[in-house]
């Protein structure tokens, strides 16, 4: 299975550690679609970049992970429906 996954740059850091757990225990591929840096960039476009590639069927599934302040969002994006945990 092929996962698609985005942060913005608070959640870098989660994003990786995600990353790893889906590649080495699960197995599946995982596309990264950003953010790369710690530094402030515009989270949106890496938001749509994940949610265009599910639409489009290139991947399966997607992780979004946003960390604002002390509060951790994670989207998880199945083709056009939004599961928000």
């Amino acid at each position: 299975m092929k996962i698609g996954i985005a942060s913005d740059f608070n959640g870098l850091k989660l994003k990786h550690e995600v990353i790893d757990c889906l590649d080495v225990i699960f197995r599946f591929e995982v596309q990264d679609f950003g953010c790369k840096s710690d530094d402030p960039l515009d989270y949106p476009k890496y938001a749509y970049l994940l949610a265009k590639a599910v639409a489009d069927e290139k991947i399966s599934q997607g992780i979004l992970i946003c960390i604002i302040y002390v509060f951790c969002i994670i989207i998880i994006v199945y083709s056009i429906t939004f599961t928000i945990y």
